[in-house]
């Protein structure tokens, strides 16, 4: 009898995600991007991911002074 377990297939070479993004958080801050994450239903690579690509299609969509990112206002610095 074979009990070795099946894995799931690979990705097409297209659809694999090989870059990282490294970010230095508290340990509550992640616990944090971890819970809001997990009530979602997503891993939290993938709903950071999905979050900050919104954010940033946002900022890259408008030119205002001023832009919100899910609630939070930034100011758009000068240099911009």
């Amino acid at each position: 009898m074979n009990d070795k377990k099946m894995s799931r297939p690979r990705k097409a070479v297209h659809e694999r995600k090989t870059n990282f993004l490294r970010i230095r958080l508290e340990e509550d801050q992640r616990e944090i991007l971890n819970t809001v994450a997990s009530l979602l239903g997503e891993d939290t690579s993938t709903w950071a991911r999905r979050v900050l690509l919104d954010a940033a299609a946002k900022v890259l969509s408008k030119e205002p002074e001023c832009f919100d990112v899910n609630g939070i206002y930034f100011l758009r610095s000068a240099e911009q």
